[in-house]
């Protein structure tokens, strides 16, 4: 089952302690205060960022010591190497028409890695008709949880420092191309509070844009503003282009610094493509000033080979009214990933106004095992001629994560830390707080219930039983967790938007006879979100038997013959085919009134009915049970294969074609059974990693398959390959020579399946 999580009013983010304030055009703005955030979205799915004609901003918290690399629609756009503030800020981020996908990767100072995406949207699909965005936040203004040396000299001229700061945001479709919002920001200035209120519409119409907005200013009346984007798309070069152009109809506030700079409007340029097999992006921008002007130029190059890719961003930016050239810097960069090893290397430089290098950096990771990872690195600094390395080592435990980490520089300075992290969350299935050594707020969860299922309503009940120390697994992302002693497991850290299995581990129930009703489900986690699947256990048994076939009054096994296991309501609940001596077994049989049935070439055929039986605590199992078939002597019998034109003879010049039967007859004496082969081989028709799929691999083979195995046996066998891991094979049966299992594998080669003749 699958219940989505309650959130009130909409929730998607809470932030405590340095937040980024809302902006409003014309208003006193500081970069980050200490304060609370609240964000989310009411009535429908919507992201309440502020879109600025074509451009936005992701910023977000990170520990210190992390590097956070960024990739617009699949491309490295920027990089980021996080300083004692611990966060994350991209500006001024170019957006193009319609879904912008960002995606952030971040690597730990110990090997730890994982990515988040962002979706933005520009234009007339960031409207959506009855949604309701907001944003909420309350802040010391010019006030930071930690404030630095450079903290302090950025508000050194600011007033009131410490006094709060409130604001408000609501954003409303009123139709699918039309929005209103509202926003507030109430400071203080000079002793007196200052209530800055804004009203603004968002319309467009195909490709153009239209914001109009106007904003209440307690110290100079109305301010009103506009803009209108008209983004263009064309095929050019091969490449994808876009032009954006925004004219404002009064001047705004570029940054939230304290420059005097102010846009007017807004023009670039964004071709994205390949040049061979290498990724490109050239962006150009020209910015119009009130009283100046600013051009800026990118080109992103990117190349993957095998495990290694290497990039180089090169960013050119020079203001008309600056006597000095303007700047020009580059990164090079690479990434190589040969598991259970990655290497990182980053070079920054400077091309103008002076060519030099600016930093170096080399890093490599080392996973030791799903929950531990080290991590070693080398960086140097050119302008300080400082040199440092770094050996750190990262260890998820089940309650908390724990990093070591020991530096070294060129100063013959020593330093060592241990950092412990771990995440607290309200339990999503009762009363209390779950606490986990894997990150919770941007991942996504999974809670399962194990039960034993006494009254067989597949829901949990007062008469269930709840069952402790079952392993419950998500073996695309390598998470695995044990069932407490409520039978509930808690699998966090899921990474967001990747689809991943949850299974039950068979072998950790505590009885060998039980099993669980269903083999899992699919989920995709989403961040700070809990998805239910609940697994109910029934405790089974077996049944098997032979099937005959009476001939000349003999009686020989019968091979291949399907053979139904039906309910007391006559449905089927699985199936077999009986095996080159007959022989056939239904394992994991959930206690109930059953029969057997043939198929219909064979059952009316029964010389008795197949017996009626009952699977329960006191007679969990039904062996032996002998099912006899009447068959008229006819001709000798073969395996039924569909006709196949034989395959040509290699290209050779001396040897002769070579030829095979085009199908496989064995001759049924009337005496006596065949005789087994001496050597006899086996099909291998294909290997899992997990049971459960190699017998919904088997389900599958029967049905598209059913003429080619009208003879044949399909059974598991498990494979320990040591390093590789545990495989369960799936073989295909039936007492066959070599040249018959070679003849069969071309066969199924023929119908699309991939088939190894091996000796059994």
């Amino acid at each position: 089952s699958r219940r989505p999580p309650y959130t009130p009013a909409g929730i998607n983010l809470i932030e405590l302690g340095d937040i980024t304030p809302l902006a409003i055009r014309g208003t006193p703005q500081n970069n980050l205060e200490q304060g609370l955030l609240i964000r989310g979205a009411a009535f429908g799915n919507s992201d309440p960022y502020d879109l600025n004609g074509n451009r936005t901003q992701i910023t977000g918290d990170i520990l210190e010591g992390w590097e956070v690399e960024l990739l617009h629609n699949g491309i490295r756009i920027d990089y980021q190497i996080i300083g004692p503030e611990g966060r994350y800020d991209f500006r001024d981020l170019e957006l193009y028409s319609g879904s912008n996908t960002f995606e952030l990767i971040f690597y730990g100072p110990a090997g730890e890695q994982y990515s988040e995406t962002v979706i933005r949207y520009s234009g007339t699909k960031s409207i959506r008709k009855g949604s309701l965005s907001y944003q909420l936040s309350v802040s010391n203004k010019g006030k930071k949880v930690y404030d630095s040396e450079l903290d302090i000299e950025l508000v050194s001229e600011m007033t009131d420092i410490g006094s709060e700061r409130y604001t408000a945001k609501f954003d409303y479709g009123l139709f699918s191309n039309l929005s209103l919002g509202s926003a507030l920001n109430s400071v203080v200035e000079n002793g007196e509070r200052l209530n800055y209120a804004g009203l603004s519409f968002r319309t467009g119409w195909r490709n153009l844009y239209v914001t109009v907005g106007a904003t209440n200013d307690p110290l100079g009346g109305t301010i009103w503003n506009g803009s209108l984007d008209i983004p263009t798309k064309i095929r050019l070069w091969g490449f994808n282009t876009q032009f954006h152009h925004t004219q404002y109809a009064t001047s705004i506030i570029e940054t939230d610094d304290t420059t005097d700079l102010r846009i007017e409007s807004r023009s670039s340029l964004v071709l994205t493509g390949s040049l061979s097999d290498i990724a490109t992006r050239f962006s150009a921008t020209h910015s119009n000033l009130n009283s100046s002007s600013s051009t800026a130029y990118s080109l992103d190059l990117s190349q993957k080979m095998k495990g290694t890719r290497i990039g180089n961003a090169l960013n050119y930016q020079d203001y008309s009214t600056s006597n000095l050239p303007g700047t020009f810097t580059g990164n090079l960069y690479f990434s190589s990933k040969y598991a259970p090893l990655t290497l990182r290397g980053n070079i920054e430089y400077q091309i103008q106004p002076k060519i030099e290098p600016l930093y170096y950096q080399t890093r490599a990771d080392l996973r030791i095992a799903n929950d531990m990872g080290m991590a070693f690195s080398f960086d140097h600094t050119p302008a300080s001629r400082l040199s440092r390395m770094t050996a750190s080592l990262n260890w998820r435990l089940k309650y908390v994560t724990l990093s070591p980490r020991l530096t070294y520089d060129s100063d013959e300075r020593f330093s060592g830390f241990v950092f412990a992290s771990l995440s607290l969350s309200p339990k999503p299935d009762r009363l209390g707080i779950l606490v986990s050594g894997n990150p919770m707020a941007n991942n996504g969860g999974v809670v399962s219930r194990v039960f034993l299922d006494n009254d067989g309503s597949g829901t949990f009940t007062n008469r269930d039983k709840p069952l402790a120390n079952v392993d419950i697994y998500a073996p695309q992302v390598f998470r695995r967790t044990k069932t407490n002693a409520n039978g509930t497991a808690y699998l966090t850290g899921l990474s967001p938007n990747k689809t991943t299995d949850i299974r039950l581990d068979h072998n950790s129930l505590p009885d060998i006879d039980m099993n669980a009703t269903h083999a899992g489900n699919s989920v995709q986690p989403r961040p700070a979100q809990w998805i239910t699947i609940d697994f109910p256990v029934v405790t089974t048994g077996e049944v098997d038997g032979t099937l005959y076939q009476l001939r000349d009054n003999k009686r020989l096994p019968l091979p291949g013959v399907m053979i139904e296991l039906r309910n007391a309501r006559n449905e089927v609940t699985d199936f077999r085919i009986s095996g080159h001596d007959g022989f056939f077994l239904f394992d994991r049989v959930p206690y109930d009134s059953y029969t057997l049935t043939l198929n219909e070439k064979y059952q009316n055929k029964l010389l008795q009915p197949a017996p009626e039986f009952q699977l329960q605590k006191n007679n969990p199992n039904q062996l032996d049970i002998k099912l006899v078939v009447s068959v008229a002597k006819t001709k000798p019998a073969t395996f039924g294969f569909a006709k196949s034109k034989p395959l040509p003879p290699p290209a050779t010049k001396k040897n002769k074609p070579i030829t095979k039967p085009d199908t496989l007859a064995v001759k049924i004496k009337n005496t006596a059974p065949a005789s087994a082969i001496a050597k006899p081989f086996a099909l291998q028709l294909g290997a899992y990693r997990e049971r459960a799929r190699a017998e919904s691999a088997i389900t599958q083979l029967h049905q598209r398959h059913t003429e080619l195995l009208q003879k044949l046996q399909l059974l598991t066998k498990r494979s320990n390959l040591g390093a590789r891991g545990i495989f369960f094979r799936i073989y295909a049966t039936g007492n066959l020579s070599e040249a018959q299992a070679k003849t069969l594998c071309r066969q199924f080669k023929q119908q699309g399946q991939n088939c190894i003749a091996v000796p059994e």
